[in-house]
Parts: C-alpha cells; sequence; structure tokens
C-alpha cells in the first residue's frame, strides 16, 4: 500500500477521477457531491464519533 497525504481536496479528488489514487477519506468539496453520486463514485457510510 502506498499513502499521499494530500492537502487539498480538490486535488485530491482530481487524482482519484484520473486514477491516480483508489480511495479519498476526509472531506470531499461540497459543490461536487452530487455529481458523484449521481455517477455512483461516492459511498457513504455512518460513522460513530464525539466531537468536542
Amino acid at each position: 500500500m502506498e499513502w499521499y497525504l494530500i492537502e487539498d481536496y480538490k486535488t485530491a479528488l482530481t487524482m482519484f477521477e484520473n486514477g491516480e489514487v483508489d480511495l479519498v477519506t476526509g472531506t470531499i468539496p461540497t459543490e461536487d457531491i452530487p455529481r458523484l453520486k449521481k455517477e455512483g463514485k461516492l459511498k457513504t457510510y455512518p460513522e460513530l464519533s464525539t466531537y468536542f
């Protein structure tokens, strides 16, 4: 496995769409969410967490 630390969310999404990475975790630009859902590229899962 190789892990990349990508600080810019738009860059991470572009790399995913170009096949340079297989997974993007964390934040996805909100303006891209409807498009990614429609294309079947976005999968969301519930997460149990606590925020302070």
